[in-house]
């Protein structure tokens, strides 16, 4: 019988891991961030105007993650859907430090799934979230067992770029959130940006589009070349192993506008944030030949390369 593999850190604790609620977390992501990037963003787009031209609508754009933090999105989501006695089911909830902020602001449950088994970790947030209901599930957030349009909101946060089967998950999406429900997914860096493969980066600027630069044989070598230098080949997350979600291919492998147009099929789009990646910009200055390589790869458009992440507030069409 297969031993069930606990990913959780040894030093693990809710209470210090990622809180969002610290006062200065909460000075940055709901004052300081917010007023910030409007300007970092009205600077940056008079020195890239190409940028105002993207293949979508989108509502905001922002250069860096500055302002696209937890608490900066629930500003926004309060506009859409009350929090205060929401469900809200979280895919994709790797420790469950999630389910304790949803916690802190006062929905009535929430319901985590993720793929990996995080079970004591999981044990200590349920400890910590008394008076409402929170359960965790080790599974596929992708086909759930879950009842119909039972969530008010559905969050997920650095998943949707690794869900290989995503028609099945927009599908079950839709299935789970209410009529008047509103999906929130932050979701990158993706495949074709810089360091899409969340590795390439460890290897400096040069390095930062190798995934898509070298032939697969020359990257699986570069890659297992720091496998050799363990400091250097895990991701900032000691629980989680890239290096495994990079040989299995447990990527989207979507452009951004490839993104949009599958989500369009069953959502509308409520809001739209595209992040523009300052690495990637940077990369295009430094090395121009290189640039222009990745762009002569089949349909790439610049904003493919350019766009880090995009932040999606969805609710169901009907």
């Amino acid at each position: 019988m297969n031993r069930i593999v606990d990913h959780t850190p040894l030093n693990f604790n809710p209470s210090t891991y990622r809180n969002q609620f610290t006062v200065k977390r909460q000075l940055l992501d709901q004052v300081i961030y917010p007023v910030s990037s409007k300007i970092t963003t009205s600077i940056n787009l008079l020195a890239y105007p190409e940028l105002y031209n993207l293949s979508f609508k989108i509502d905001q754009i922002l250069f860096g993650e500055k302002g696209s933090g937890f608490l900066s999105l629930i500003q926004r989501l309060r506009n859409f859907v009350p929090l205060a006695k929401s469900s809200v089911f979280i895919q994709g909830c790797g420790l469950g430090q999630e389910a304790l902020d949803w916690y802190k602001l006062g929905v009535s449950s929430v319901v985590a799934m993720d793929l990996f088994n995080f079970e004591k970790g999981w044990d200590q947030i349920s400890q910590q979230c008394q008076n409402i209901s929170v359960n965790f599930i080790n599974g596929d957030f992708c086909h759930t067992q879950l009842e119909s349009q039972i969530f008010d909101i559905i969050s997920s946060f650095a998943v949707w770029e690794h869900v290989r089967d995503f028609d099945s998950l927009l599908k079950e999406t839709k299935r789970l959130i209410k009529p008047d429900g509103i999906v929130l997914s932050g979701f990158g860096p993706l495949w074709h940006t810089y360091s899409g493969d969340h590795f390439s980066d460890v290897g400096g600027m040069k390095n930062g589009f190798n995934h898509l630069l070298l032939n697969q044989i020359d990257y699986f070598k570069w890659v297992d070349d720091f496998d050799r230098q363990s400091s250097l080949a895990n991701s900032d997350e000691s629980y989680f192993e890239i290096r495994k979600h990079i040989r299995e291919g447990l990527f989207s492998y979507l452009r951004p506008r490839e993104y949009i147009q599958e989500v369009e099929k069953y959502f509308n789009r409520v809001y739209t944030i595209a992040i523009i990646s300052p690495e990637a910009l940077a990369f295009r200055s430094a090395y121009p030949s290189k640039w222009q390589q990745l762009l002569s790869l089949d349909k790439m458009l610049e904003e493919d390369l350019l766009i880090k992440s995009l932040i999606l507030f969805l609710s169901p069409s009907h």
